[in-house]
């Protein structure tokens, strides 16, 4: 519960950074989350937007870091955007090496502000 966010938005781009101020409990018995992380989004056109970052989990180290990326299209108050996260940890599933942890977004967003 609980996270400390800063911003810092110049021109096109914006800084992010998010610390989890608590431990949070999963639906997974034993296993903890707390998480820091951070990122850049970048604005080349209006109408378009890129992101990159990272986060980990301090409280457990299954997955190691995490990289993240998005990209966003669209005009001001409606956007398609599709976001991906990956582990830089590996397992092994079936004899192939696979991310510990992998997750893929499309998501329709409007902005009403």
């Amino acid at each position: 519960m609980g996270g400390r966010p800063f911003t810092s938005n110049t021109m096109n781009r914006t800084l992010a950074f998010d610390l989890d101020l608590t431990t949070n409990e999963t639906f997974i018995e034993g296993y903890d989350a707390q998480f820091a992380g951070g990122g850049i989004s970048f604005h080349p056109v209006s109408w378009c937007s890129l992101r990159a970052g990272a986060m980990k989990n301090l409280k457990e180290n299954d997955e190691g870091l995490i990289v993240t990326a998005g990209l966003g299209l669209g005009i001001k108050w409606f956007q398609l955007d599709l976001a991906a996260q990956m582990a830089t940890k590996t397992g092994e599933y079936d004899g192939t090496e696979i991310p510990r942890y992998g997750r893929v977004q499309l998501a329709f967003v409007s902005k009403w502000n």
